[in-house]
């Protein structure tokens, strides 16, 4: 079951294993949060990594720049050689 409506309020559990989400049009949905699933499922659908601009705006120096999708390449590291 999904929501007909735009969801306005998302809540976890006390425990962390459950998500609930509330939409407009009154309805309350239950979802068991399973964090490793749900980036499985997510990389089945997108089709690139994020940038490394991306993964600045997003991410910044919490972690660094790495794949979360193993089946996606990260983009490369540019290395600037000086000209002499």
């Amino acid at each position: 079951m999904i929501h007909d409506a735009e969801v306005y309020s998302v809540a976890f559990s006390p425990d962390g294993n459950y998500v609930v989400s509330g939409s407009a049009d009154g309805t309350a949905l239950i979802w068991l949060w399973l964090p490793n699933d749900l980036i499985t499922s997510a990389c089945a659908y997108i089709p690139r990594s994020l940038t490394r601009d991306e993964w600045k705006q997003y991410i910044g120096d919490a972690l660094p720049y790495q794949a979360v999708c193993s089946n996606l390449p990260i983009e490369p590291e540019i290395a600037i050689t000086p000209i002499p």
